[in-house]
């Protein structure tokens, strides 16, 4: 028996079985230890264990999640509904939430394997002789994808949720295509399979607006097959090819543009504070090198995911003109112009491509500031590098030794990568935790200023106040360092240091407590709480005519009542 054959469909199956097996115990050795973690506070407050919204599936919680767009900037109802059904039946135990990731990353995977095995039906292995090549070569693409260290903070954290519900669909409305466009399915059952995309497309939408340019995929996917009629770029407006072409793109088309059009003016009409930033702020040039950089990162990072965090600082007043800004634009041209030079060599090469670049547009950050190539975005994009390793693997069982040895190797170095990603899943077991290990990420970079407050809020809630002070101050010493307050001010001077005076009073420091409130009102001249809290400690000092000058100018300002701390995620999501 030649390699890549199976004696029978029989031991196909049961090599199915096995193949299946493995990638589902995997995953559960690797990320099971979610089982134990907690809620954490980086957006989990404002998605679910804080949001006033998130009750459960009543009325008027439904119609909330199907008619809001300003409290998370974004039409996500089946999102929020996601949480919901959680609350509905285990309310805000933060096991049933990572329980519930863990269970849809499972799903996931098993689907990501069904559909690599129906790509690689696509490029010619539909025969019985090569079932143990495809199977063998969708579940090692199927495991790189699912123990990627770039995957925990999709499982580990309870408010990326969305994201693997949105997997979910995204699987389910490209296999469900594949089945109406493929030629063996009955002519009566194609409609309801195209139905069943289209819906499924559009329940992804309106989970996360994240594949808003899929039309690029089905693209990709028209010209995947071996003996497709693949038309030339020029002919693709004719009369002839448009019926073929894009007749069956429209409902997808429609879709996109009406997720785009909500998700715009949800951006619009947001609260002030989450304003976009002007093109003086951010100007096109520097949004032009972040997207290069956004894409080159994506695309090398799976083979090196090393030094993860919940975020990075690298997009935070950088300079556009740096070196790995340039070379990651050097590379995203390079690559695109070779591949459409050679795409009638590499067809597929070029379609994943295309798909990378189009599957990310949504997490370029054209409209953020200041923005990070989270981890979390890769869920979906991820799936490209497993296509191709998938394709290359049969490619290379097909000549005969090269392809168990590749499979060996890439083997390997999925379990290498989930031992990487069961270490990493330690790192979100709560607030101490995540916040501990993002400061060390971020070192002596000034934009870790706001997690080293909020560290310092979580030591206070447990009475650990010298740690509390310390983190405080590290807080004060890196926002004075920030050169980009102008873009975005998240009142950290003025909120911290009203937190320090607080704690200098407590401590029995009234002098001590009235430098921070003073620095607090500086920081935010027209906050009462910052001046009626000067106020009493002067009064306490026995200096009470400077605290009846400050009777005259406070008179107008804020709302009495303290800043709360945003979730300091980045984008909210």
């Amino acid at each position: 028996m030649n390699a890549g054959t199976s004696s029978s469909p029989l031991a196909a199956r049961r090599l199915q079985r096995w193949v299946l097996l493995a990638l589902c115990g995997i995953i559960v050795a690797v990320f099971g230890g979610v089982w134990g973690h907690e809620f954490v506070h980086y957006d989990d407050a404002a998605n679910i264990y804080g949001n006033p919204h998130l009750k459960g599936l009543g009325w008027e919680e439904l119609k909330w999640m199907f008619t809001d767009t300003r409290y998370a900037r974004r039409y996500m109802p089946l999102g929020w509904m996601s949480y919901a059904v959680d609350y509905q039946w285990f309310g805000l135990n933060p096991r049933a939430y990572h329980l519930g990731n863990l269970l849809l990353h499972m799903v996931n995977g098993v689907l990501l394997f069904f559909l690599l095995k129906r790509l690689l039906t696509l490029r010619g292995g539909a025969s019985p002789r090569a079932a143990t090549s495809v199977i063998g070569s969708a579940g090692i693409g199927a495991l790189f994808w699912a123990v990627n260290p770039l995957r925990v903070e999709n499982v580990a954290w309870a408010s990326s949720r969305i994201y693997c519900v949105v997997f979910l669909f995204t699987v389910l409305w490209l296999l469900a295509w594949l089945r109406a466009r493929d030629p063996g399915t009955p002519a009566r059952r194609r409609s309801l399979y195209f139905g069943l995309s289209v819906a499924a497309y559009a329940a992804s939408l309106l989970t996360y607006p994240l594949m808003l340019f899929a039309p690029i995929v089905l693209f990709a996917l028209e010209g995947l097959a071996d003996h497709a009629e693949k038309p030339r770029l020029a002919d693709w407006w004719r009369p002839e090819w448009f019926q073929k072409l894009w007749m069956n793109k429209i409902p997808f088309l429609a879709l996109s543009a009406g997720a785009l059009a909500l998700t715009f003016s949800a951006r619009i009409v947001t609260a002030t504070a989450y304003r976009p930033p002007t093109l003086e702020e951010f100007s096109l040039g520097s949004r032009a090198m972040q997207s290069f950089y956004v894409w080159a990162y994506y695309a090398w990072k799976p083979w090196a995911p090393y030094e993860l965090s919940a975020t990075y600082a690298t997009l935070h007043s950088f300079d556009p003109l740096g070196v790995k800004f340039i070379l990651s634009a050097l590379l995203v041209l390079a690559v695109t112009v070779v591949l459409v030079v050679k795409r009638t060599r590499w067809p597929v090469a070029l379609g994943l491509w295309a798909c990378h670049l189009a599957i990310l547009v949504p997490a370029l950050g054209l409209t953020e500031y200041p923005h990070s190539a989270y981890d979390r975005y890769s869920y979906l994009q991820g799936v490209l590098w497993s296509v191709a390793i998938a394709l290359g693997l049969r490619s290379l069982w097909h000549r005969g030794r090269r392809g168990p040895l590749a499979a060996v190797a890439m083997t390997t170095a999925c379990l290498l990568f989930a031992l990487l990603a069961w270490q990493q899943v330690a790192v979100w077991r709560d607030t101490f935790s995540l916040y501990r290990h993002m400061v060390a990420h971020l070192g002596e970079h000034p934009s870790r200023a706001r997690f080293d407050e909020v560290l310092g809020v979580h030591y206070l809630r447990v009475g650990l106040t010298n740690e509390a002070t310390v983190s405080f101050e590290k807080a004060l010493h890196f926002e004075a360092l920030r050169a980009d307050r102008q873009v975005y001010d998240e009142g950290v001077l003025a909120r911290v240091n009203l937190r320090l005076g607080d704690v200098r009073l407590e401590l029995g420091q009234p002098e001590a407590a009235l430098g921070h409130y003073r620095a607090a009102l500086v920081a935010k001249p027209r906050s009462i709480p910052a001046r009626n809290k000067l106020r009493d400690c002067l009064i306490r000092l026995h200096r009470e005519e400077e605290a009846l000058a400050l009777l005259g100018d406070g008179t107008a300002g804020e709302p009495n009542r303290a800043t709360p701390i945003r979730s300091p995620s980045g984008e909210g999501k």
